[in-house]
């Protein structure tokens, strides 16, 4: 076997490795994530939904690529639960 040196990236995280400390991060695949969404200039919100709006099923606005939808929240849902599971692993 070849040693190929310290680890950067494995399974879409970030890891540092330091003496004594091992350092893994979601970041890079949060950052690619919003920008393979043509996200990356958005600002964060405390709320990402207008409060108190009416919604009805055909108010009149243009259709989203449900494909698109579909991608970014199967996408979203993978970020949140590798988190949980890595957090529930170091416990």
């Amino acid at each position: 076997m070849t040693d190929l040196g310290l680890m950067r990236y494995f399974l879409g995280m970030q890891v540092e490795q330091e003496p004594g400390r091992i350092f893994i991060s979601r970041e890079k695949y949060a950052a690619d994530l919003l920008k393979k969404f043509n996200m990356s200039q958005s600002k964060p919100v405390s709320t990402p939904f207008t409060v108190n709006e009416k919604l009805s099923k055909n108010g009149g606005e243009k259709k989203i690529d449900e494909t698109v939808s579909r991608n970014l929240f199967g996408s979203l849902v993978f970020l949140y639960t590798q988190d949980l599971i890595l957090i529930m692993s170091l416990a």
